[in-house]
């Protein structure tokens, strides 16, 4: 834009036309390149918001409109050839000048070892990944035939051209080009097809074409790396691939900042233990029984097969999901049943658009009718949709033929039978949302066992000059098989059900040892010789066993209260989760910006109406009418503008509060929009002319549903004490933002008065110190805060030095006649009078972080963090 404006002042315009037109053009409403398809209009399902989107053409058709308005004639041509130049017209993509999306990701690092240089992005060298993974599979037919390596590079040469001509299609017609180019990859490929097996072919077709048309991301090796790895495997070499990571390896900050409090408190508390170095690393990794059935069922299934049920899961056997699910439900329509062979389509109980749950539970068959029309986009519960009687029993029919059926057979099950009934529609959609993120949980947790080995092992290699001997990787299921067959006496539901942690103490004594086939334990065919050897060289390696079989640990001298706990038989549980001293590159304020009214003292926002809407008509879904109207008066008492709460505010709302009020809303909104549309003047922009339309049709009736750009004002007075950051307005000396601060302090200031040449800890006195460095005393004792350091800074002004308001709040505490003070923030420990300690986690009060006052009594010291040895004693005031 800056360009732009340049250029046209250049060109001796006037600036205040250039003003306007650079204005214009910075809304262009037009997708860069690099983002998804063009849609027309999306709604940002977070924000309940209204994007307008327009074509190039669209937006270049107005801006012609708007140069012939304000230029004379003369000067038309030469502008618009000079926007089109700069905005980039023919979508060229060398010349896009829109920024690319930043991922909040880190860089991906060769895994060469001994090699630290950022791997390029396959859409810029696509020769690596599919050379390597054809180089891989065909190595034995190159090593026969040398001419052959020839051939296939030649080939490489003419994939990749028509792979990027593929990824990158934009001509008059791209879908002719990238059909053409298709078939013509597909001629390519009978090279490798002759080369492969039948049965082998069709797979590695799908991965090539996978890697050609569709991989994104980044490489595995560097450029250099990638043609090395060819030369080793054709000379028969081993691939030197690093076997440890370190925190620049890893491309997910939440995985790093995972790893980082793993290690240090491994380093704090376990290292001590084992001074002479680690030999072994082993990882359990999560593992979930996804055969349902008898165990009698899942023993009869052979090893591949029972592999295939683990990978495929209910699509076993199909080879596709729509051959499935006519399978499934007779060639029947979830939502009609009725039989329709040709028409039948694959559908989502929860819409994609809206969901990204793509699980096996949410897809059902459905006709076209059901699919396009009556269900269209919104849920099921949305449309008043129910599951046909008919299809559930076929389903039904289907699962009871299964031996054994899939765990997900049973859940799916489940919730289709909720789904027959109109009433527990919204339940079961409920049940599905809630198992969808249990998943999605889960699969992160399947992502990091072999990354956190590698990087465990670098950090013990600069830790003790050497790398541990082995990694090994464990099943869950296998340990608990393990356990079962050690400790026979040892029942882990019941001490489960206590809140007992010890099983995974005993599943890391038992990986730590040589341990049997699991394929053995869990068929019952070990011997029981050897299981009872095997399992007393097991228990003579770890502490002997307690009157309930389980092994005592001796004393171990770690312990501060609210960060360790002491269990039965010596052993100590840490929560990790509790570890979040660690704030490196966090936000403190949330980015949403609030108003603030004047008159009521307190935070308030723009909402959607057409959110404000939809919370009035569910609040008829409420038990009793009580609480329906309850319900809807909070939401009236939140509004801001007087005129309409008082239009909302009836006297008599009936059992379907709700609705009336959802319709005097609309009926005030639609009044109120009528009488000042003359006066609003709209651009010639496209989008306000999306938008001038769309306030058309809702004023005039032809639209029931309100535009999603009309606002709201509401109060949050729940969050007035959390508001207290702000931005000022450097030229008028005025707020123009407010954010919340999460936590709103970011310590407590502890203070002591002398009392008989003593100090008097048992009565402090606290002063909270905000996130913005304003420090606010409890009591009205203390005296008031001076103007200076102590009032905190706004947003974007300079910090104060932290010398010069250290030197301030002494100063304040002298004059307050306080003896001695200490800092507590989150995370930290506080040491006593008696030489207890206690971790103070959060300032929030409650069961979870059970912060209050009294803690805060006799404190002599305070530790930056439980593993840190360091203690600052309390500050002394002379």
């Amino acid at each position: 834009m800056r360009r732009l404006a340049q250029q046209l002042l250049a060109m001796n315009l006037d600036r205040g036309t250039v003003k306007f037109l650079v204005k214009f053009c910075k809304r262009r409403g037009y997708k860069s390149l690099f983002e998804d398809p063009f849609e027309p209009a999306i709604e940002d399902s977070s924000e309940k918001e209204m994007t307008f989107r327009v074509t190039r053409e669209e937006f270049f058709f107005s801006l012609k409109k708007v140069i012939e308005r304000l230029l004379p004639e003369e000067k038309r041509k030469p502008t618009i050839a000079l926007c089109e130049k700069v905005l980039n017209r023919k979508g060229d993509r060398l010349r896009e000048i829109r920024p690319l999306r930043i991922e909040n990701r880190g860089v991906s690092r060769c895994a060469w070892d001994k090699c630290d240089s950022v791997t390029p992005r396959r859409d810029n060298d696509l020769y690596s990944p599919l050379a390597q993974f054809i180089y891989t599979v065909y190595v034995s037919k190159i090593l026969e035939d040398a001419s052959l390596r020839e051939k296939i590079e030649a080939m490489l040469g003419r994939l990749i051209q028509m792979g990027k001509r593929i990824r990158h299609a934009e001509g008059s017609n791209p879908e002719k080009e990238k059909k053409v180019l298709r078939k013509a990859i597909a001629e390519d490929l009978k090279l490798l097809k002759d080369l492969s097996e039948p049965d082998a072919w069709k797979h590695n077709r799908e991965n090539i074409n996978e890697l050609l048309l569709k991989s994104r991301g980044r490489n595995r090796f560097c450029r250099k790396h990638s043609k090395e790895y060819i030369d080793y495997l054709v000379e028969g070499k081993p691939i030197p691939a690093k076997t440890t990571l370190t925190e620049k390896d890893l491309t997910s900050r939440c995985e790093e900042i995972l790893f980082q409090k793993l290690w240090r408190y491994i380093q704090a508390c376990v290292l001590p233990l084992a001074p002479h170095g680690v030999e072994r690393i082993v990882v359990e990794r999560a593992a979930f029984d996804i055969l349902a059935g008898t165990f009698k069922q899942r023993r009869e299934l052979s090893d591949e097969k029972l592999e295939m049920f683990y990978q495929q899961g209910p699509k076993f056997n199909f080879k596709d999901d729509l051959e499935m699910l006519k399978t499934e439900f007779g060639g029947l329509c979830a939502y009609c049943g009725t039989a329709s062979e040709q028409l039948i389509q694959r559908e989502h109980l929860l819409p994609r658009s809206r969901f990204f749950f793509d699980s096996y539970l949410n897809i059902i068959p459905a006709c076209s009718s059901c699919n396009q029309i009556m269900k269209n986009k919104f849920s099921m519960g949305e449309a008043t949709l129910t599951i046909d009687k008919a299809a559930y029993e076929a389903y039904s029919r289907y699962v009871s033929r299964l031996n054994p059926p899939h765990l997900l057979h049973n859940i799916k099950k489940g919730i289709l039978n909720r789904m027959t009934d109109s009433t527990r529609v919204l339940e079961a959609e409920g049940y599905l949302a809630m198992i969808a993120r249990n998943f999605s949980q889960a699969t992160e947790t399947q992502k990091s066992p072999r990354p956190l080995a590698r990087y465990l092992c670098e950090k013990l290699r600069s830790h003790f000059g050497k790398a541990p001997e082995e990694i090994a990787f464990r099943s869950g299921r296998h340990t608990d098989l393990w356990r079962r067959a050690a400790y026979p006496n040892f029942d882990k539901f019941k001490e489960k059900a206590e809140n007992g942690l010890i099983n995974h103490a005993l599943d890391a004594f038992l990986m730590g040892c040589e341990l049997p086939s699991p394929s053995l334990l869990e068929a019952k065919f070990l011997k029981p010789m050897d299981l009872s050897t095997w399992s007393q060289e097991v228990k003579e390696k770890v502490p002997p066993e307690g009157q309930d079989g389980v092994p005592v640990m001796p004393a171990y001298s770690f312990q501060v209260s609210g960060f360790t706990e002491q269990n039965s038989g010596g052993f100590v549980t840490a929560d990790l989760s509790k570890m979040n001293w660690n704030r490196k590159d966090s936000k403190v304020q949330r980015q949403d910006a609030y108003g603030w009214n004047k008159k009521e003292d307190n935070p308030v926002k723009r909402v959607s109406a057409s959110q404000m809407l939809d919370d009035l008509r569910k609040a008829d879904k409420k038990g009793s009418p009580e609480e329906r109207r309850a319900e809807v008066k909070k939401t009236i008492a939140n509004i801001v503008h007087p005129n309409l709460k008082k239009h909302m505010e009836v006297s008599e709302l009936g059992d379907s509060p709700g609705k009336t009020t959802a319709e005097r809303l609309t009926s005030w909104l639609r009044k109120t929009i009528k009488g000042s549309l003359p006066k609003t003047a709209f651009s010639e922009h496209p989008a306000d002319q999306m938008r001038a339309k769309m306030i058309r049709e809702f004023v005039e009736g032809n639209n029931d549903s309100i535009p999603s750009f009309i606002g709201i004002q509401i109060f949050y007075r729940e969050r007035k004490g959390q508001t207290d950051l702000h931005r000022i307005d450097k030229k008028t000396g005025r707020i123009v933002h407010r954010y919340i601060a999460d936590p709103p302090n970011k310590a407590f200031i502890v203070t002591y008065r002398r009392k008989n040449g003593g100090v008097l800890r048992d009565k402090p006195l606290t002063l909270e110190v905000r996130q913005s460095g304003a420090v606010i005393p409890s009591v009205s004792s203390l005296g008031p805060i001076p103007d200076g350091p102590l009032k905190g800074t706004a947003l974007g002004n300079p910090k104060p030095d932290p010398k010069e308001w250290e030197k301030s709040l002494q100063e304040y505490l002298s004059k307050a006649k306080i003896a001695e003070y200490a800092f507590v923030r989150q995370g930290c420990v506080v040491h006593y009078e008696d030489g207890s300690e206690r971790y103070i986690r959060n300032f929030a009060p409650g069961p979870r972080y059970k912060f209050k006052k009294s803690l805060l009594k006799k404190i002599v010291g305070v530790k930056r963090s439980p593993l840190a040895k360091h203690m600052d004693l309390n500050e002394k005031i002379s």
